[in-house]
């Protein structure tokens, strides 16, 4: 419970047209690669990337030669972040493109590399429908594979491991319903659970406290959210989700968690209060109910209370669009 500083971001960027190129320690926000900054300071990576658009796509590639976790004050080269008693040292070389041919259908993958540990790959796709003013459909799936390279120094030899999932959201003016499923397996007969080791894993039922991605792990997804801007009070968002195991592997506990929240965004409201508009309220209960083999039962409470003002400091003598 000691604090810590650290200089997160510090980089030089050449833009040219619709292309950045970015250089040192820097933000990454890729579905594998990401801040994960649910602890209030995010994880950040040091290298070099080029971003950019062209046309209906959008694309990264990057080589990153090392992170700082998200509670951490120093950065550590790649192969360390995944296990501090690896002795390689190992980079990342990560690659991923969006692609929006029309404006109801999204689709993305990524892919990264970490010699002599790990290859990971990510897919997604969703597709928005519009029956009317007010009511939307959204269908979506994903698709994740990963597996050992080279010398496997992280999971073994053998090493393989893929999760699927499919989610679908019903929207009737400000209520939205949501629905999906995740399924886990491996194409070798080693039953391994997934690694996450550079961000949040980017499942459906990724939850507040657990996230539902071991091996042979099935699990339900059911959810409701309802805006209050439809009703008159602009900014009010409350939620409800709940995360099942249907089937999980022998030996393994089984989970269910029920996620609350409400959030309060000041942006949202019309008035003179600007200097409000920054303010971000976030309220959330989960509970996790625990059954271990012996059919033994435990329960987990989780409270959080989340402030957010964001401060933005801008030169005043800089030329439009400067």
């Amino acid at each position: 419970q000691e604090g810590y500083s650290v200089l997160g971001q510090a980089y030089a960027a050449l833009k040219f047209e619709d292309q950045v190129l970015t250089f040192y320690r820097q933000m990454v926000n890729q579905p594998e690669v990401n801040p994960q900054d649910s602890r209030m300071t995010p994880n950040t990576f040091e290298g070099g990337s080029l971003t950019g658009e062209i046309g209906p796509l959008t694309y990264y590639a990057g080589v990153l030669t090392a992170m700082k976790v998200r509670n951490a004050d120093e950065f550590v080269n790649m192969a360390k972040v995944a296990d501090a008693d690896i002795t390689g040292n190992s980079g990342m070389y990560l690659g991923g493109v969006a692609f929006s041919p029309i404006e109801e259908l999204k689709a993305r993958t990524s892919l990264y590399v970490v010699p002599n540990l790990l290859v990971s790959s990510y897919s997604d796709a969703a597709w928005d429908y519009e029956l009317s003013d007010q009511v939307k459909l959204r269908a979506s799936g994903q698709f994740m594979y990963q597996s050992s390279i080279g010398d496997a120094l992280l999971t073994g030899a053998g090493y393989d491991a893929w999760i699927g999932g499919i989610r679908g959201d019903f929207t009737y003016s400000g209520l939205t319903l949501t629905a999906g499923y995740t399924f886990a397996g491996d194409f070798s007969g080693t039953e391994d659970s997934w690694q996450a080791p550079y961000g949040s894993w980017p499942g459906y039922t990724n939850m507040i406290v657990k996230v539902f991605d071991r091996s042979e792990e099935q699990t339900l997804l059911l959810g409701a959210s309802f805006d209050f801007g439809k009703v008159g009070a602009e900014g009010l968002v409350v939620k409800a989700v709940a995360a099942l195991d249907m089937e999980v592997k022998d030996g393994l506990d089984t989970w269910n968690e029920y996620d609350f929240s409400a959030d309060y965004r000041f942006s949202a409201r019309d008035g003179d209060l600007d200097w409000l508009a920054p303010l971000w309220l976030r309220a959330s209960y989960a509970i996790v109910d625990t059954e271990d083999p012996d059919g033994t039962h435990d329960q987990l409470d989780d409270l959080r209370l989340i402030v957010n003002y964001e401060l933005q400091f801008k030169g005043s003598d800089l030329p439009p669009n400067g």
